[in-house]
């Protein structure tokens, strides 16, 4: 259960409930701000008394809300309609519904803002754990493979739903504490305000993103496909062991397109990292998009499935083995066939929940 500071508690008493247009959209308090961007914000939101419009039984009622004017909602709806289609996913940020509200001001009138409340991240963002660990130079490799794995399974998810993400970076992935006692977070995918349909040769829409995370086809030939997705996530991958940006962050716009064009991100030795977490690294980052291995096919990866993925220093007890099995049992809910080599995907009517597929990475020559 989510617990407010003493000063949002006071806050939450005081504070008035938010205007909506529905009249089933219950009653919720929006609180301190988390933080802001060309979106719109991000406020910490209290729900009083929950309405029809908001589905948030069984979980907390603290949650964050993101909002912006309804008259520019365009990404903000589209992240929705996204989060709507993968609702359920464990690696993917819950949402758990919407409002608009209306607030008015003495020069503008009356504005209406589109609000989207989603599961509340305490731990916050990647890029912000980054940053705040080991003096920014990176985390411990035991704990970038098992976010690593979350956000593979998220996005194998989005994929086998025929979906590109657009945006993959550690600022959009959000960790997230399933239970107060839990000593770790789960990283879970978030910010679908640019996510597209896969293979859709007639929308003809242009590569989005940000630009320190874009794959070479995409400034080379404007084109971004789910090949693309996994490219970012060599740059996350990257960025979690080293602490690094993929490029340098000072290159102006025109150097920066002439080393995605042109060079790999630099990748350590095996002196510094795992050479199974080199070799990942390699994979995410081939030039040509179809010789990078699929989500479905990294999920097999030996530095995604391997032995080393168990953190031998922490001090938890150990499981039962029977319970171990029972357990990957459950979790083997669909078979996970070999991707077409540009990763396209079947449209699926609901999301597909996929075990860690086994001894598929080496079909693709992985070592």
């Amino acid at each position: 259960m989510k617990r407010l500071r003493e000063d949002e508690t006071e806050h939450v008493a005081k504070a008035a409930p938010e205007n909506s247009i529905y009249p089933d959209a219950g009653k919720w308090v929006r609180g301190r701000l988390l933080g802001r961007g060309g979106f719109g914000s991000v406020h910490l939101a209290t729900i009083i008394e929950p309405g029809s419009r908001l589905d948030v039984s069984g979980f907390s009622p603290v949650m964050a809300v993101k909002s912006t004017p309804k008259s520019r909602s365009t990404e903000l709806e589209n992240e929705k309609q996204h989060l709507q289609l993968f609702a359920g996913n464990p690696h993917i940020i819950r949402c758990f519904g919407d409002d608009v509200t209306i607030t008015s001001t003495a020069d503008q009138g009356n504005i209406q803002t589109l609000n989207l409340f989603l599961e509340y991240a305490s731990g916050g963002s990647l890029a912000d754990m980054i940053k705040n660990t080991n003096e920014g130079l990176g985390l411990r490799e035991s704990q970038v493979r098992r976010y690593t794995e979350s956000i593979l399974r998220g996005i194998h998810c989005i994929h086998k739903m025929g979906k590109v993400h657009c945006d993959l970076k550690p600022a959009n992935i959000l960790l997230v504490k399933e239970d107060e006692r839990d000593d770790d977070f789960v990283a879970k995918i978030a910010d679908f305000g640019l996510a597209k349909k896969a293979d859709d040769w007639e929308a003809l829409v242009s590569a989005r993103g940000t630009r320190m995370y874009l794959a070479p086809e995409c400034v080379m030939i404007d084109f971004q496909e789910q090949y693309s997705d996994i490219w970012a996530l060599g740059c996350i991958v990257l960025g979690m062991l080293t602490g690094r940006y993929p490029w340098d962050a000072n290159l102006s716009k025109k150097e920066l397109d002439w080393k995605i064009q042109h060079e790999r991100p630099f990748i350590p030795s095996s002196n510094s990292i795992s050479k199974d977490a080199e070799d990942f690294l390699i994979k995410c980052f081939q030039k040509d998009p179809d010789d990078r291995p699929s989500a479905a096919m990294l999920l097999s990866h030996p530095f995604v499935c391997g032995p080393e993925i168990i953190d031998l220093t922490s001090e938890e007890e150990e499981e039962d083995p029977s319970e171990e099995e029972e357990e990957a049992e459950e979790d083997s809910c669909v078979e996970v066939n070999i991707p077409h080599p540009r990763h396209k995907r079947p449209a699926f009517s609901r999301p597909i929940f996929c075990p860690k597929p086994l001894a598929l990475f080496t079909i693709r020559g992985a070592a």
